[in-house]
C-alpha cells in the first residue's frame, strides 16, 4: 500500500493546473473528446478538494461559480475569469440594441435563475434565454423550428447549435451530483423568427 502526501501548497498548484485544463476545455466543446477530458478533470478537482474539504455541494448555483469560489478562496492563478456576472447586453449585440429584453426578477430583486430543463422549457414557448459562459461572454440562446439555435455577437446573427450537447451535459452534472443554476429567462418573446415584443414580468416559482 502507497500512501501520498500532498502538501496545502501541492495541492493548490494541482488545482490551478487543473482549473486552468477544465477553461481550456470548455473553449474547445466540439472536440469528440470533449466528455473524457470533462469527466477526468472534473474527478481529479473532486479528489484534490476532498482532502481540503472543500467539495461542490448545492450552496453553489454552478459548476463555474464553484470553481470561481475556489480560485478566490485559495488565491489560485486562473488563466481567466469563471464568475457569473449580473445580465448586461454588450453592445456588440446589435439587433438587442433595437429589440431590448431584460431578464426576469423575483419580487425581491434577484434575477431568476433556471436550471437546463427549464432553461429548454421556455425557449420551446418562444422566449430567449441567456447563460453568462465560463470566458465571462454571454450565450443568448432561442430553439426556432424545433432546433437550438444561438446569437453570435461576431456575425451578428442566429446559428444553429446542438441541443444534444446541453442534454448531454445536463446528465452528466446530475451523475456528478452538479446542478447548473446558470440559467436566465427573459421576457422576450419570439414566434416564426420573428420577434412579438415583451412579457410581463413574472416571478420565477
Amino acid at each position: 500500500m502507497f500512501v501520498v502526501t500532498l502538501s496545502p501548497e501541492e495541492v493548490k498548484v494541482e488545482l490551478t493546473r487543473l482549473i486552468n485544463s477544465y477553461i481550456v476545455l470548455e473553449k474547445r466543446r466540439n472536440k469528440t473528446s470533449y466528455w473524457k477530458e470533462s469527466n477526468y478533470i472534473r474527478e481529479q478537482i473532486s479528489m484534490l478538494t476532498s482532502l481540503i474539504n472543500m467539495q461542490f455541494d448545492h450552496n453553489y448555483r454552478s459548476y463555474y461559480e464553484y470553481l470561481n469560489f475556489l480560485a478566490k478562496y485559495l488565491g489560485l492563478d486562473v488563466s481567466q475569469r469563471l464568475e457569473i456576472r449580473k445580465f448586461k447586453i454588450p453592445k456588440r449585440f446589435k439587433i438587442f440594441r433595437k429589440y431590448p429584453f431584460a431578464v426576469l426578477h423575483d419580487e425581491d430583486g434577484n434575477e431568476v435563475i433556471a436550471d437546463w430543463l427549464r432553461a429548454k422549457s421556455e425557449m420551446e414557448e418562444g422566449f430567449i434565454t441567456v447563460r453568462p459562459d465560463v470566458m465571462g461572454g454571454l450565450d443568448i440562446m432561442r430553439i426556432h423550428k424545433g432546433e437550438l439555435q444561438i446569437y453570435t455577437r461576431f456575425l451578428n446573427r442566429w446559428l444553429d447549435e446542438d441541443i444534444s450537447f446541453y442534454d448531454n451535459l445536463y446528465e452528466a452534472d446530475g451523475r456528478d451530483g452538479i446542478y447548473d443554476y446558470s440559467w436566465r429567462i427573459t421576457n422576450l418573446e419570439m414566434a416564426s423568427g420573428h420577434f412579438l415584443g415583451s412579457r410581463t414580468n413574472r416571478l420565477g416559482n
